[in-house]
Formats: structure tokens, sequence, C-alpha cells
């Protein structure tokens, strides 16, 4: 009985280190994620951007606007929990459109539109508005006067 309590510990301790190397990997992928592209950074302050006023939209708040302070946010929230938890806090936090304030209930930072929709892409979830698949699009680039968007989860350009 020793030799499979030791074979199974053996295993448990290989799916663990699996799973932290796939986490510390979104973990890395988050952060890399495209800054808001609305915004210019002032050189020698990482956390200090302008804005055209006409892009604030409803927020005011630069943590709304600043992409890069969102990320690390994401990933501190799932740091915070056990690697079980990782995925059911991504998909909370797309869904939700936020990062929860733990111990408070619907209190927390929102997300951006754009971070989300980013989110949403890495997650795998089926997007919200698609014509085909009833899902988010992504924006693929602009072209002069034309804009081409694809379905991140089904693939329809229109």
């Amino acid at each position: 009985m020793s030799k499979t309590f030791d074979a199974l510990n053996e295993e448990n301790q290989r799916h663990q280190k699996a799973a932290a190397s796939l986490i510390a990997d979104l973990k890395r992928h988050i952060l890399t994620l495209p800054d808001n592209p609305r915004i210019n950074r002032l050189a020698g302050s990482p956390r200090a951007f302008t804005m055209k006023a006409s892009d604030l939209g409803k927020s005011w708040l630069p943590r709304y606007h600043d992409f890069k302070t969102q990320y690390e946010m994401v990933v501190k929230r799932l740091e915070s929990g056990t690697p079980s938890q990782v995925v059911n806090r991504l998909k909370e936090m797309v869904t939700m459109g936020m990062i929860l304030t733990p111990g408070v209930i619907g209190k927390g930072l929102n997300l951006h539109p754009d971070v989300v929709d980013r989110l949403r892409y890495i997650a795998n979830m089926p997007p919200l508005n698609c014509p085909n698949c009833h899902g988010d699009r992504d924006w693929d680039g602009a072209e002069a006067n034309k804009v081409k968007i694809i379905c991140h989860f089904c693939g329809m350009t229109t």
C-alpha cells in the first residue's frame, strides 16, 4: 500500500508543477497584452499618461483607461487564490466586467471593455455580439476608411 501512496503523491506533485507552470504562462501572457492605444504614456513615469478628453467616455478614472494597471490587477486577483480557482476567477472577471474587491459584495474595479474583450479571448469564452455565433468581435486593424472585424470565436469576417 505504501508504493501506491508514493505513486499517488508523485503524480499529484507532477500535476501541481504542471498547473503552476501553465498559470505562470497565463499571467505572463496577460501582462504582455496591448496597452490602451488612446493614451500617451509620459516618458520616465510609467503610471502617468495623457489622453484626449473625447476618449474619456463614461469614466474619468485613470485606472479605467490604464490597461497595464488593469492587467496587473487581474494577475494579482488570480494569484490570490489556489491554482484550482484561476479559471473560475478569470471567467468571473470577464462575465462581470470587473475585479471584485474580496470580502465586499458588488464592489470592485470596473474593467475597460477592451480589456474584458482581450481576457474573454484568452479564456476562450464565447463572444456576445457576433451575428453568426452571437459573440463579441475582435477588431483586426483599420485601413483608411475601412475597418475589418473578425469574430475571435467563430472566425466570421464582416
